[in-house]
């Protein structure tokens, strides 16, 4: 198995070698949380941008869209590695599609 690590380093999920239903609920579940963090901080965004006059400082709007980034940043590298073991398991070698 491979380790996928975010950007801060943290171990996010021992990325299986088998095409297990196990490990793929496994995987869905660790890309579920951060999808969750960065679809309710753009709600929260787009709610409080929509008031007159809006709702949300610059400060707060860039804390929001940096933990968004953040989430969209670890759902990168689970596809990414998730993509690599995907690949590796073919037996013919070819490349999976993007």
């Amino acid at each position: 198995m491979s380790d996928a690590n975010d950007e801060s380093g943290e171990n996010v999920m021992p990325l299986p070698e088998t095409g297990d239903h196990k490990d793929e609920r496994g995987f869905l579940h660790d890309i579920s949380s951060p999808l969750a963090v960065g679809q309710g901080n753009l709600r929260i965004i787009i709610s409080k941008l929509q008031t007159d006059p809006p709702a949300i400082d610059g400060e707060a709007l860039l804390e929001k869209l940096r933990k968004v980034q953040t989430a969209v940043d670890k759902i990168v590298t689970l596809v990414t590695e998730r993509r690599k073991v995907v690949r590796g398991n073919d037996p013919g070698g070819a490349k999976a599609d993007a």
